[in-house]
């Protein structure tokens, strides 16, 4: 039967190839999938799947190898046929011929490998041909890699079924014999067992039925949704042959049970418009509702396993991957690679989203004007899935912006587009209210809430703005018709607290709420407004409604507000700019009241407690305290007649302060204390209102504490009035037995104070009555008060404890009384009265101080002793004039006791109350004042008196000390006084010529301006010098400060005071002595601490302090060494004094002298001199000094030089000669022994820079966009990155005859001079460098203005408004910088001369490199330079006069100057030159 067959198989079918595939593909699901994808492209209507559980015979086969696949398969078939083109596309791997078929989803090269996934022998039956593959080549004869399968044509041979029926037996199925045309297609895989799986060389994997049967349940799950986007099947059905079963039985089936003409139409057209592509969502019965809950898939014809995430299935022609897992889409791809992608995106974006929006579009148009479904937006994308498909759903929420697909339930409902619409926000979306009320007033509101979907819509559709927001809410509000605003309370209340939900962090103006409804207590509602306009509106509740019930229409219904809105309102009526108010106490005071109870704007009213138009009721009145209850203060009330009392009456409020109101606090009063309370002037409050927290605030405790406050508010005065006049003795004892039993030490002192004010208490005369006054008091008890005159108060015992221990009235022992009232009162007694007082107390004195020891020190200040001066001093000032060292020491009349108290018992009585026996440091002082003040009126007993003293402290100084040791403080202290009181004699004339003397002549001064006669010649200009000496104690001298120097400041003065007096020594005897004082001034001045020393040096620095043995210079003029003799100008410090040197350094003396110094000596010079020749010693002191100050730094010093007739002037004022072939008749020369050099560092003007000043200037070279002079960046490193672009050769030539064509000119040469010019008479030694070789370049254009400062600026803008100006000057004309350094040229009236590095010309610097030198009639510049100017002589230049034409010279740079060149380092010679100018004739020639 071999002849039977014929080779057939895939032309490349290794094993490994299809094991490659399947590792992509997978197992399961994916090869059914396959199978029903080749069926629709195939044009079958039906697919089968067969699991065929049977296993059949294998005697007749026509192989024997083909008996291990005789058992349990998988059959699939369907009612399409094969052609010649699908057999030669299934034996192709990753070649099928699908690719260029229209229509064709699938690739039977790749996709029908994925069913070895199954099996190892896979076979086809189809028309008339049955075919077996063989991969492993192994079961088939005569098969190889190239041909590894058979097909036999089963019609053309009828016998073959006949001879190998077992073979054709598991093919017999759906109407096949396998010897007719089978009008059909049967796949049969024979499932893998575990023998196969083994062996195999494709997959290992173990397929039995059982787990087939697991991947046909899932092809059943995804069944219903694979048929939707095929294009010709319409049916699929899942079949089990059980053994030993006649014929299949089915297990599932599904179609499509709509296939209407225009579906099928539609599935056909898809399959040839590789451009279009359906979107699905399954939908109600009646095609009005879509069903959201399908989880939306991608499909290509058949699903693939991507979910979108979304509740739509869409299906496109798209570009997959090899295994169909995926669609092609990737980054950063190229070639066709990118073009598979972008065709993804392309369909997504311009097929699928467009449909996917008229999906939404369609099913919100069949809705008309009634609300969608909540499953309607529920399809709408929720989320954006990864790329590719992010870009379909962006494209479709953009579509979108334009289709009515929005709906809103205001006005009725409505479709809007989306971009017409509000969206709510979270707080909108919660409360159905607010929404309801956002539409009754036509904000269109979408029924979109916040999530997912809003935020897609945000992002690509419609702007953020568009979400609902409490601003947002204001703006509408504020806004939209008043017709429209006709809110109910609720309606309006629900608006008003989203309106003001924003955080208390967001600000909020009165001008952002205006126009906002606000919900009233009558049920309807009224708009915010500004503050002067309509009726104000007022923050109340129901209570407010019962007490102001005709005002119901302008109290907000607070009810239904959020405490957060209410908050929000309570601060925006605090601002005042709206008419929304606080139902506060001035709403009140201002608007209620006044419409309510106009006639109770009064202190007091009667008032009746029953109900009327113009009164109160009581039940009125307490719902009106209650609503008051809720304020914390009321203050603006005051005034108004709303506190009944217990008389009838309604009285004020008031402020507590002003309140008579008192309260009864739950205790009987007496009848008579309570008449006499009113007759005072007290209100009681109606025990009924006593629990109202704010009458409690209004009124007075009935306790003695809050009487004396009532008291205080009538105003103490009329009370103290009222009691003086009008109340009883009787009244007044009862009114203050209840007012001292109610008060305690815990009571206020104000409040004790008011009732010491009250004339209420007893006086010592009878039948009287007082307040208790400062100087009230309690006599002793059995004390006579007739003694002395006094305020007393008459009491019982009882109330005697409270005016003592609460009141604080004194009650008197004997010492105090003695204390209070005997020696307070000592000046005004008379005198016998007050001598027989105090000697009685005097007598009685031990007795007294036994009851109070302190009253020794009261009675020992007490001034009640009389002295001969007649003046009463305390004992513990005066002294016992028994001490006869006392009586030298102090004044007899007013330090010593007098008659009667010189007695010896008063004397023993005074000396206990303090009277001095000896002396103390006290009565040094004392004694000190004593000389001070005699020595005004007797100078000789002051003079005795001051030596007495004076012995006695150096005699008794130690002995003093050590009993004051005890008291440092106040030792110290009066030491100090002793020091500053003028006691001590001291000299009134200079005991020595020559020696600073003041000219104050007292004849007394303090020890602290005084020294002993030792310092005579260290102090005597500033300080008084001891008439004698004491002994000199050491703590004497210590505590005056005589045992040291004297300080730096008074050795400062000494030093000025000589120095100012001793500029020349007179004598040689001073001389001598000066020479032996300063050694001392030096070295006390040396000894002082460093701080103080520096100050004084500091004083002295500009003095003539430092002696030179002629006399004293100031320290400025001395150093300690030199090598010039300058006297009488500068000094050398003598050779006595140099080891002071530390401190005639601080006072300024150098080591050597400087310029400034040598500087001022000319000066001074100079000025002595004035216009007198110098001559001898004094020429050569100045011209030594001039040669010492060119060998430093001058500074800023002004130099004054001998010119050339010996006369000194500035150095500025005169020339040196550097132009010496020259003759000077009008230069003032500088003195021919000053060379040039040192001339020109002096400050002496160079001859030829005076030469040049009067026809040459300074020249700048700005850079481009400079407003200011100057540059930011060097020239010469702008030049060398300029010439950087504009390198050498001919094109420098080029831009040369382009400035000369913009400049108008008709003919340009150029001219190589290789001479060198002379290097004497030029400019400046600088210039001699660049006399040599040089190009010229002559044009016949002359520059204008404008052009010397375009060739400045290196830069545009020189031409840039010229529009027939092709070169630039600025960067151009730079770069012949290739070439020279020293660039120049002559036109017009001026030679140029550039000198980018300021080196090679006169006066030229960095900020001014460069000089413009005029070419007047004036000037000869030739004559008076000509090596400089001869140069320029050609083409009729005569560089005098003017010249009409331009004449460039560009010196050439030498090897010399290019290695100092900043510019550029570059040389060129004559045949440089030479050769760049041959090409050039060539170019020329070209133009």
């Amino acid at each position: 039967m071999d002849d039977h067959w014929e080779d057939f198989g895939p032309t490349i079918s290794l094993t490994t190839r299809i094991r490659e595939v399947l590792a992509e593909y997978g197992a399961g699901l994916p090869p059914l999938l396959e199978l029903l994808q080749n069926a629709d492209d195939a044009g079958a209507s039906t697919c089968s799947f067969l699991l065929d559980w049977r296993t059949h015979p294998t005697e007749s086969l026509a192989y024997d190898k083909l008996a291990p696949f005789q058992g349990p398969s998988l059959v699939v078939f369907n009612d399409g046929t094969f052609s010649a083109d699908d057999f030669l596309s299934i034996s192709q791997i990753g070649e099928s011929i699908k690719r260029t078929q229209e229509g064709k989803t699938g690739r039977f090269g790749l996709g029908f490998v994925s069913t070895y996934s199954m099996a190892d022998v896979v076979s086809i039956c189809s028309v008339d041909r049955l075919c077996f593959f063989d991969p492993h080549c192994s079961h088939l004869p005569n098969v190889s890699p190239s041909n590894p399968g058979k097909m036999v044509n089963f019609v053309q041979h009828p016998e073959f079924a006949r001879r190998f029926p077992d073979t054709v037996a598991p093919f017999k199925a759906f109407g096949n014999n396998c010897q007719e045309r089978f009008p059909g297609t049967l796949f049969r895989f024979p499932l893998r067992t575990g023998a196969q799986a083994n062996a195999s060389r494709i997959s290992n994997e173990v397929v039995p039925p059982e787990t087939m049967l697991k991947h046909l349940e899932s092809l059943e799950a995804e069944a219903h949704e694979a048929l939707v986007f095929l294009k010709h099947l319409k049916r699929m059905d899942i079949l089990e042959w059980y053994p030993d079963a006649a014929e299949p039985v089915v297990r599932y089936a599904c179609s499509v049970s709509n296939p209407s003409a225009s579906c099928l139409e539609s599935r056909s057209l898809f399959s040839r418009a590789p451009s279009s592509g359906p979107v699905a969502a399954p939908v109600t019965q009646d095609r009005s509702e879509a069903d959201a809950g399908v989880n939306g898939r991608v499909f290509c014809f058949l699903p693939l396993p991507l979910s979108l995430g979304l509740h739509v299935h869409v299906n496109g022609w798209f570009d997959l991957s090899s295994n169909r897992r995926s669609i092609w889409y990737g980054e950063n791809l190229v070639g066709s690679t990118q073009t598979r992608s972008d065709w993804n995106v392309m369909v997504l974006t311009e097929i699928m989203a467009p449909a996917f929006a008229q999906l939404i579009t369609a099913l919100a148009a069949s809705c008309g004007k009634a609300p969608p479904s909540r499953d309607f937006l529920a399809m709408w994308p929720a989320s954006q899935p990864s790329a590719p498909f992010s870009f379909m759903v962006e494209s479709f929420y953009r579509l979108l912006a334009d289709q009515p697909v929005m709906y809103t339930a205001a006005d009725g409902g409505a479709w809007l587009l989306p971009t017409e619409a509000y969206y709510s926000d979270q707080a909108c979306s919660r409360d159905a209210g607010l929404m309801e009320a956002f539409c009754s007033i036509s904000v269109p509101i979408a029924n979109l809430s916040p999530g997912p979907v809003l935020d897609l819509l945000m992002r690509f559709t419609v702007s953020s703005d568009r979400q609902m927001s409490p601003r947002l809410a204001r703006q509408l509000i504020a806004h939209a018709s008043r017709s429209s605003l006709k809110l109910s309370s609720l309606g309006a209340a629900r608006l008003l607290t989203y309106s003001l939900s924003e955080d208390d962090k967001v600000s909020m103006a009165a001008t952002d709420v205006l126009g906002l409804m606000v919900p009233l207590l009558d049920g309807c509602s009224r708009p915010l407004t500004a503050s002067l306009q309509g009726q104000p509106l007022y923050l109340g509740n129901q209570d407010d409604r019962v007490l102001f019930e005709r005002l119901a229409g302008c109290l907000v219904d607070t009810s239904s507000l959020t405490d957060h809105c209410m908050k929000r309102l309570e601060s925006l009526a605090a601002g005042k700019h709206l008419n929304l108010q606080h139902l506060d106490v001035a709403a009140f005071a201002n608007h209620l009241l006044p419409e309510k109870l106009p006639a109770f704007k009064a202190a007091e009213v009667a008032w009746h407690s029953i109900s009327s138009d113009s009164e109160p009721s009581e039940e009125w009145l307490r719902l009106l305290w209650k609503k008051l209850e809720t304020f914390s203060v009321i203050k603006e009330l005051n005034g108004w007649a709303l506190i009944p009392t217990d008389e009838g009456k309604l009285v004020s409020l008031q402020p507590l302060s002003k309140s008579r109101l008192v309260r009864h606090d739950d205790h009987p009063w007496d009848p008579e204390l309570a008449a006499t309370c009113s007759q005072l002037g007290c209100r009681f409050l109606e025990d009924t209102f006593a629990s109202v927290s704010h009458l409690l605030r209004q009124s007075h405790s009935g306790n003695a504490t809050g009487l004396l406050n009532a008291f205080q508010a009538i105003g103490i005065q009329s009370v103290q009035q009222q009691l003086a006049s009008n109340i009883s003795a009787a009244d007044k004892h009862a009114l203050r037995q209840y007012l001292l039993t109610g008060i305690s030490a815990t009571t206020e002192d104000r409040q004790l104070g008011l009732l010491r004010s009250l004339p209420i208490f007893c006086h010592c005369l009878e039948d009287q009555f007082m307040a208790l006054e400062v100087s009230a008091c309690l006599a002793p008890e059995s004390m006579l008060t007739t003694v002395l005159p006094a305020d007393f108060v008459v009491c019982n015992k009882a109330e005697r404890k409270i005016l003592v221990d609460v009141l604080g009235i004194p009650q008197l022992s004997r010492a105090q009384f003695c204390r209070q009232h005997i020696i307070p009162r000592l000046p005004h007694f008379p005198e016998d009265h007050r001598k027989a007082v105090m000697l009685h107390i005097l007598g009685e004195l031990p007795a007294l101080l036994s009851e109070d020891s302190s009253m020794a020190q009261l009675l020992g200040t007490a001034a009640f002793v009389a002295t001969r001066s007649g003046k009463l001093r305390p004992p513990q000032e005066l002294y016992d004039h028994r001490s006869p060292e006392l009586r030298s020491l102090l004044d007899w009349h007013s330090a010593f006791p007098s008659s009667p108290y010189d007695s010896e018992s008063v004397l023993a009585s005074l000396q206990q109350l303090g009277l001095r026996t000896s002396a103390s440091s006290q009565t040094l002082l004392e004694s000190a004042h004593y000389v001070e003040q005699l020595a005004a009126t007797d100078e000789s007993a002051a003079v005795q008196t001051g030596n007495a003293l004076l012995g006695y402290v150096d005699l008794e100084i130690d002995r003093l000390l050590t009993i004051q040791s005890r008291q440092v403080e106040a030792d110290v202290t009066i030491w100090d006084k002793l020091a500053s009181i003028g006691w001590c004699p001291v000299l009134t004339e200079a005991p020595e010529s020559g020696l600073p003397w003041p000219l104050e002549k007292r004849r007394f001064a303090a020890p602290s301006q005084s020294r002993p006669l030792s310092d005579l010649w260290l102090a005597s200009s500033s300080m008084r010098i001891l008439e004698s000496s004491p002994n000199r104690s050491g703590s004497l001298a210590r505590r005056f400060g005589w045992h040291a120097s004297p300080p730096a400041y008074v050795l400062a003065a000494q030093l000025q005071a000589l120095g100012s007096m001793h500029r020349s020594v007179s004598t040689e005897s001073i001389g001598q002595r000066i020479a032996v004082a300063i050694p001392d001034i030096y070295k006390s001045l040396t000894e002082q601490s460093v701080p103080v020393r520096q100050e004084a040096c500091l004083t002295l620095q500009t003095q003539p302090c430092v002696f030179v043995g002629a006399g004293f210079v100031p320290p400025d003029h001395v150093a300690f060494s030199g090598p010039l003799n300058l006297a009488p100008w500068l000094f050398v410090v003598p050779g006595e004094l140099t080891h002071f040197k530390p401190l005639l350094a601080e006072l300024g003396v150098r080591d050597r002298f400087n310029a400034e110094q040598y500087a001022n000596v000319l000066a001074e010079m100079a000025e002595t001199t004035s216009k007198r020749r110098l001559f001898g010693a004094e020429l050569q002191q100045a011209l030594s000094i001039v040669q010492a100050l060119s060998s430093g730094k001058i500074g800023d010093s002004t130099i004054f030089v001998p010119d050339a007739d010996g006369l000194l002037t500035e150095a500025s004022n005169c020339c040196f000669n550097d132009a010496p072939w020259m003759a000077h008749k009008d230069a003032r020369l500088i003195h021919p022994d000053i060379s040039n050099q040192v001339a020109a560092k002096m400050g002496a003007r160079s001859m030829r820079s005076s030469m040049l000043s009067s026809t040459a200037a300074p020249f700048d070279v700005a850079l481009h966009g400079a407003t200011a002079f100057g540059q930011s960046e060097a020239l010469t490193t702008r030049l060398r990155n300029i010439i950087a672009a504009y390198v050498e050769g001919p094109g420098v030539l080029c831009e040369l005859i382009q400035n000369a064509d913009d400049a108008a000119a008709t003919e340009v040469s150029f001219l190589l001079d290789t001479r060198s010019f002379g290097t004497n008479s030029v400019l400046s030694p600088g210039q001699a460098k660049w006399q040599g070789p040089a190009l010229y370049v002559h044009n016949d254009a002359t520059f204008s203005p404008d052009d010397f400062k375009s060739i400045s600026k290196i830069g545009q803008e020189g031409k840039l408004d010229k529009a027939n100006a092709t070169g630039r000057y600025g960067l151009g004309w730079s770069a012949v910088y290739n070439y020279t350094d020293l660039p120049s040229f002559a036109s017009g009236d001026y030679i140029v001369i550039f000198d980018p590095h300021a080196s090679h010309l006169p006066g030229v610097s960095a900020a001014q490199p460069g000089l413009k030198i005029a070419l007047n009639q004036q000037s000869d510049m030739l004559s008076q330079f000509p090596d400089a100017f001869k140069p320029y002589l050609h083409f009729g230049c005569r560089a005098h006069g003017g010249y009409k034409g331009t004449l460039f010279r560009f010196p050439l740079r030498t090897k010399e100057l290019a290695e100092i060149s900043e510019i550029c380092s570059a040389s060129y010679g004559s045949e440089h030159i030479l050769q760049l100018l041959s090409p050039s004739k060539a170019s020329l020639r070209e133009r």
